[in-house]
C-alpha cells in the first residue's frame, strides 16, 4: 500500500504540479510576441488596439510575471493608476476590465494601504496568451 501512495504522490507531483517559472518560460513564445518589459519594470502591451479592454489588462498583468520573474520589477501586483497610465485608458475604464476579469476569477486582488493592487492568478496565463493568440492568427 504504502509503495502505491507513494507512486500516486509522484504522478502528482509530476503531472499535476504548476510550477511559476515553467509556467512563463512554457508560454514564453506566445507572450514574447505581445508583450515587451520596459527597464523600469512595466509592461509595453504591442496589442492594445487589438484587444478587448479585459484582455489589455490580462495582458499587462501577465507581463508584470515576466517583469518581476527577469528582477525588472519589485512586484507583479499593479494598481488602476499603473494600469490607466500604461495602457492608454482613462482611469474610469479601467474598473469594469478589473471587474470582468474579478468576476471570472482570473486575477487576485488585495490591498495595500489605500490602494487596491491586482495580480494574474498563474492557472490562466496559458489559457488566456493562447485565446488571445488563437483570435489575432484568425483575424490576421
Amino acid at each position: 500500500m504504502a509503495e502505491n501512495e507513494k507512486s500516486l504522490r509522484d504522478k502528482i507531483l509530476e503531472e499535476m504540479s504548476v510550477d511559476y517559472e515553467s509556467t512563463l518560460e512554457k508560454n514564453f513564445d506566445i507572450a514574447k510576441k505581445y508583450l515587451k518589459i520596459t527597464s523600469n519594470g512595466t509592461v509595453d502591451v504591442l496589442i492594445k488596439d487589438q484587444v478587448r479592454g479585459q484582455d489589455k489588462v490580462a495582458l499587462y498583468l501577465i507581463g508584470k510575471l515576466y517583469a518581476k520573474e527577469a528582477g525588472k520589477a519589485d512586484t507583479k501586483m499593479v494598481d488602476n493608476s499603473e494600469l490607466a497610465e500604461e495602457l492608454g485608458a482613462p482611469k474610469g475604464s479601467i474598473y469594469p476590465w478589473i471587474k470582468r476579469l474579478n468576476d471570472r476569477n482570473v486575477i487576485a486582488s488585495e490591498k495595500k494601504e489605500k490602494k487596491t493592487v491586482y495580480s494574474i492568478k498563474l492557472n490562466h496565463v496559458e489559457k488566456i496568451l493562447k485565446d488571445i493568440d488563437d483570435k489575432l492568427n484568425k483575424e490576421g
